[in-house]
């Protein structure tokens, strides 16, 4: 497996794993692990930073599983638009 160092994400704690001999659909298994506190400033800012990973991963044809705690009550009274966008 590689630590991949070069996918941050901002306004979280990330980890991104990438398994070299694992391939899934026929595309190298890449695991991200996001933590986003629930006293994150800016919902918009968190969401592009993930969206902009995922493009950059999607590009180099990797298969991704997306796991963490992101912090983000979709039963609120308004729903963060941003973060329904990149899910």
């Amino acid at each position: 497996y590689e630590i991949k160092q070069d996918l941050p994400v901002a306004m979280a704690e990330s980890l991104w794993i990438e398994f070299n001999n694992v391939r899934m659909q026929g595309r190298p298994l890449v695991i991200g692990v996001v933590y986003s506190s629930p006293v994150r400033r800016n919902m918009g800012v968190f969401c592009e930073s993930i969206d902009k990973t995922l493009e950059v991963l999607n590009k180099e044809r990797k298969f991704v599983l997306l796991l963490g705690d992101f912090n983000v009550d979709l039963h609120s009274v308004t729903p963060h638009h941003e973060y329904v966008k990149v899910i």
